[in-house]
């Protein structure tokens, strides 16, 4: 049988976080005569519409969601032309949008607890308990197995990094015996992250065409990512991309000003653009940004190759030899009891006799294809044998 408490006790029952995220949503235009034009912007989760809001030129829209992905679109577009950013569909990053404590007065007790204080503390390592509190108030009264929730909003903290949260009552009995009671440590990753979504109605947007290119020995699969950011908006980010070499993206723009910088350059010696400085875009007009990567060009190798007869081949001939890569052939002569070297890229060859000049058998030492390695000599004997017509 539980025991009974003369009076009351209260305790925390359980600690945690509410995860949220939070979109901020603003529509604008710059056309005055269809300033005061409403729209209905439809905001959609994976499965289904969430709900449609009437905004007009500047109006602002704030929601917390749960983290995920979202779209954002205008239901009755008719014939106008809008430009979402960071795009229709969008993420929204995941944050803390509650820490919580649950206090409860003990159902063993025989009274309704008083009031009694609390307060939050918070540290970024260890126990924040030696710190000052971010907070406090007050439990009302519970009766016996009542329960009751302390609430803290991490974005209340004027120190917003990751850390560990602690909750304190003052004297929690009804005897005095305890002068206070702590709670355990829930660790917060931070508070909610808002992400901006932007809505512009614009008479004829402007693309961006960002391809990327690469000289000497790029690695191969590497991705390589982007941001676009508008310079005459504080240097706003519009947009993240990866792409590989060779590929390319695009993106649709107001007219303006904007930058793409290079986040991820794939371990490239340098890179250039074929536009330097700001990038200016206009209402209808589509601009071609280019990105080379310019990475080592790897020392060549040398390919040995000897030519030997066995029996009697015919007098003076020349043997005609290809060699064969990812960049090319390549055709040499060679002749009995020579030996000639050809400077190669780093690579995997094949290297065949165009020419037996009537012989009757052909080996390769060794056989199949050879590899070339940068700064480091190869060979491989070609031997033709002819029959021995001496009596």
């Amino acid at each position: 049988m539980d025991q009974v408490i003369e009076g009351y006790a209260l305790s925390f029952a359980e600690l945690g976080t509410l995860h949220m995220s939070r979109i901020d949503l603003t529509y604008s235009t710059d056309s005055s005569y269809l300033a005061d034009k409403t729209f209905e912007i439809g905001l959609s989760d994976q499965a289904s519409l969430i709900e449609t809001i009437t905004m007009k030129n500047g109006d602002k829209y704030q929601k917390e969601l749960e983290p995920g992905k979202y779209k954002a679109k205008v239901e009755n577009p008719q014939n106008y032309t809008f430009v979402y950013l960071p795009g229709e569909e969008f993420e929204l990053e995941e944050g803390i949008g509650q820490v919580y404590a649950m206090v409860v007065n003990s159902k063993n007790s025989t009274q309704p607890s008083r009031p009694v204080a609390w307060e939050v503390y918070y540290t970024e390592v260890g126990s924040p308990a030696g710190e000052k509190p971010l907070a406090k108030g007050e439990v009302p009264a519970l009766e016996p197995g009542e329960l009751y929730t302390i609430h803290y909003n991490p974005e209340e903290n004027p120190n917003r990094k990751a850390g560990n949260y602690m909750f304190r009552l003052i004297s929690p009995c009804s005897d005095g015996s305890k002068k206070e009671c702590w709670s355990g440590a829930v660790y917060c990753i931070g508070p909610i992250k808002p992400t901006e979504v932007t809505v512009t109605l614009v008479p004829n947007p402007g693309k961006l065409v960002v391809s990327k290119k690469t000289t000497g020995s790029a690695p191969s699969g590497v991705t390589y990512d982007f941001v676009v950011t508008d310079t005459g908006n504080n240097n706003r980010e519009i947009s993240r991309h990866s792409i590989k070499a060779g590929g390319s993206f695009n993106v649709s723009l107001p007219p303006g000003t904007y930058q793409v910088a290079e986040t991820k350059n794939g371990g490239a010696l340098s890179y250039s653009k074929s536009i330097d400085g700001d990038i200016q875009v206009s209402s209808g007009e589509t601009v071609y940004l280019t990105f080379t990567n310019r990475f080592p060009v790897p020392q060549k190798g040398t390919l040995n190759i000897s030519k030997q007869i066995e029996g009697n081949a015919p007098e003076g001939a020349t043997f005609d030899v290809s060699i064969s890569g990812a960049q090319g052939t390549i055709n040499r002569g060679i002749k009995a009891g020579q030996t000639i070297s050809v400077e190669l890229a780093p690579g995997t060859y094949e290297v065949i006799e165009n020419n037996t000049e009537g012989a009757s058998q052909v080996r390769k030492v060794p056989e199949g294809s050879i590899t070339i390695k940068s700064n480091q000599t190869s060979s491989i004997t070609i031997t033709n044998v002819y029959p021995n017509t001496n009596p």
